[in-house]
């Protein structure tokens, strides 16, 4: 639990004691006095773990089914492998008629340890800043 998280339970530890009214801990919290209610329930009819978000620990709707995860990875192995992200997403919407963002193919290929995260150095900028030289001609 996060430092946010366990301030939230103990402010409402302290209004469920009756140490501390709803609208004071609401203010500490820096939430409205209609989100502290909200809180103070789900603290009230679940404890600490009320105070976390329902989502939490799920995948995301909007991830790629696995059969087209493994069916992207698979070809890039057999067809691709020379090919970047760009292009291999580009060639297997065209030939498999596979629908795969170059975005997601590039995560995919990251994860199953195909394709490497490029490491950006740093750009070259001379000191001086106007990049003339010394003598200014």
């Amino acid at each position: 639990m996060g430092q946010k998280k366990l301030l939230r339970s103990k402010m409402l530890e302290m209004v469920k004691q009756k140490q501390m009214t709803l609208k004071a801990a609401a203010i500490t919290l820096k939430v409205s006095y209609r989100q502290g209610k909200r809180l103070y329930a789900a603290y009230l009819k679940k404890g600490d773990a009320g105070l976390v978000h329902g989502n939490c620990g799920r995948k995301s709707n909007n991830r790629l089914e696995e059969a087209l995860r493994e069916k992207a990875v698979r070809a890039y192995q057999e067809r691709y492998s020379d090919f970047g992200p760009t292009f291999a997403a580009e060639k297997m919407g065209e030939a498999e008629g596979m629908a795969i963002s170059v975005s997601s193919l590039r995560r995919v290929l990251i994860e199953a340890g195909e394709w490497k995260k490029k490491k950006r150095g740093k750009e070259y900028r001379s000191p001086g800043g106007s990049g003339r030289d010394v003598l200014g001609s």
